[in-house]
Formats: C-alpha cells, sequence, structure tokens
C-alpha cells in the first residue's frame, strides 16, 4: 500500500509510519524471542577474522550512511575457535550497531582482531572501540541487564544478549569505557572450550 500512494500525501506518510514501526517492532520480538529461548551452542571450527568481516558486511551500509568510518585489523593467521559461528556473529553485529548508535554525527569505529588468554587458556580478542563519547557512568553498570536503554528506539537486549552468547562461549566481554572519548568492547573468547 505505501508503494502506490502519492508521495507527499497524509496518507503515504502515515503509510511509511505504519511500515516503520512494523518493522521495530518485529526486530523487538524477535529481540525479545533471542533473549528468552534456551540457547544451544552448535560447536564447530569457528574464524573469529571471518566471523567479523561477516558481521561487518551486515553492518556497513548503514555504517557509510551515517559517515563512520571504519578500520580494522585482522592477523595474518588465527587459530579457530570452537563455538556457533551464527551466535557469534550476532554479538558483532550488536556491538558495531550499538557503535554507530552512539556516532550519530559520524566518526570511527575500529575493529582489531588478535590473541589472548582467558583464565590460563589461549583466547581469540576482539575490540571494538567507537567515538560516540562514551557511556554515562551512571548508567555503565545497567548496560547488560535485559530491557535497559537510553536510546529513543530499541530494547534494550542488544548488549545482555551479546554478553549472554559470549558467557555461553566460556567468554567475557570487557569495557574500557572513556566518559567524553568513546568506548572500547573486548571480546575474549577460549580457543577451546
Amino acid at each position: 500500500m505505501a508503494g502506490r500512494l502519492a508521495k507527499a500525501s497524509d496518507e503515504k506518510e502515515s503509510a511509511d509510519l505504519i511500515v516503520r514501526e512494523v518493522l521495530r517492532l518485529e526486530k523487538m520480538l524477535t529481540d525479545i524471542l533471542s533473549f528468552s529461548k534456551k540457547t544451544t551452542i552448535c560447536y564447530t571450527p569457528c574464524n573469529i577474522s571471518e566471523i567479523v568481516k561477516d558481521a561487518l558486511a551486515v553492518v556497513r551500509p548503514s555504517l557509510e550512511e551515517k559517515g563512520i568510518r571504519v578500520t580494522t585489523r585482522f592477523p595474518r593467521k588465527i587459530e579457530a575457535l570452537l563455538g556457533d559461528c551464527q551466535q557469534l556473529k550476532q554479538v558483532f553485529i550488536n556491538l558495531f550497531f550499538n557503535g554507530q548508535e552512539a556516532m550519530k554525527n559520524g566518526g570511527e569505529l575500529a575493529i582489531r582482531v588478535g590473541t589472548s588468554t582467558i583464565d590460563g587458556q589461549k583466547a581469540v580478542a576482539v575490540k571494538v572501540r567507537d567515538t560516540g563519547g562514551g557511556i554515562p557512568l551512571e548508567t555503565l553498570h545497567h548496560i547488560f541487564n535485559p530491557f535497559y536503554t537510553t536510546k529513543d528506539t530499541g530494547t534494550g537486549l542488544g548488549l545482555p544478549i551479546a554478553n549472554r552468547i559470549i558467557t555461553n562461549h566460556c567468554g567475557k566481554i570487557h569495557i574500557n569505557n572513556r566518559p567524553g572519548i568513546g568506548v572500547e568492547f573486548s571480546v575474549v573468547v577460549p580457543i577451546q572450550n
């Protein structure tokens, strides 16, 4: 219906609003279902660099539209980790979209993949840094709480879902908050769980 209405009409504006709201509600429902269902991890060998590149391909058009410059650094070779590649991809999609939303007037999203350790085990680390001004200190301790959001749109489930996926992979998400500058999320996942 929205495609058949005259562009400058009140009906077209109303139809466009309905379409946007339906899409928003569908995303909210998807997020709620993702958060509420018991997740099963299908362990397969995963190349973390490829996962990050695939997630970036999903988000890149939106980043470019907002004037956000993306810089990346991938190692020449990194060991494969055992994990659920699709769930891990969702983690990075959520982090990239959060970075985008924090940089309303453009900025830089820097993504670095490397090696690390976690609890004495070899691990991979992905650092996602934005220049969006950081997380207000009064909200910092709430960011992994379900349904907590400071955004006009959103469900408040992106970071809780990401955190649960990484926890289920025996990993951790560390936050380096720089108020007034930006924030860096470090996702560390052991190579073998």
